[in-house]
């Protein structure tokens, strides 16, 4: 059972230290154990409010910022991710620098050699997207695709902006099709 005053607390905390801050300065500075509040910080992260960039051994979280991240909130988020794992196809979610912020079961699948997709960079994994990231700047609604091989598929990539209620971009939804 999660404790919500424990959780503003450790979300507060993180809030704060807007260049990130580790675990171990997080459980010194509010006397959490460690083991306690690594649940807590997988809540958090779950829900999608916060996250984490590896630096060796090490993580250093942070508040998400990315308003596309508020879609993947509490019980619609959990839907939203339960039909984007079923589709078929793997998926990602990016935000309009190109990093990966959510990837679907099979996408996950599909990209072996990197442990955690989320916080990579689109171009780390797909060598022929170069030119992408300028050819989205545009917002209008479209489909772009992107062809590349990924252990030895070949794979290709269809990508819809997503916009918010301005009609901005706010990021990218990859579905990535393995050509059998």
């Amino acid at each position: 059972m999660v404790n919500s005053v424990l959780k503003n607390k450790i979300f507060s905390f993180i809030k704060e230290h807007e260049y990130g801050i580790s675990c171990s300065d997080i459980s010194k500075k509010l006397k959490v154990n460690r083991i306690t509040l690594s649940k807590y910080l997988s809540v958090l992260e779950s829900e999608g409010i916060i996250y984490y960039r590896g630096f060796g051994m090490a993580k250093a979280w942070y508040v998400q910022k990315n308003p596309i991240m508020e879609y993947f909130k509490g019980e619609n988020g959990h839907a939203i991710k339960h039909v984007l794992d079923s589709i078929g196809e793997g998926i990602l979610v990016v935000d309009n620098n190109m990093d990966i912020l959510w990837a679907n079961k099979i996408m996950k699948e599909i990209i072996t050699h990197k442990k955690d997709l989320k916080g990579v960079n689109f171009a780390e994994i797909f060598q022929n997207s170069e030119n992408l990231k300028e050819e989205l700047k545009t917002n209008q609604i479209r489909k772009t695709i992107l062809e590349d091989t990924i252990n030895n598929q070949k794979i290709k990539t269809t990508i819809s902006p997503i916009l918010n209620i301005n009609n901005d971009s706010v990021g990218f939804i990859h579905v990535l099709n393995i050509e059998k």
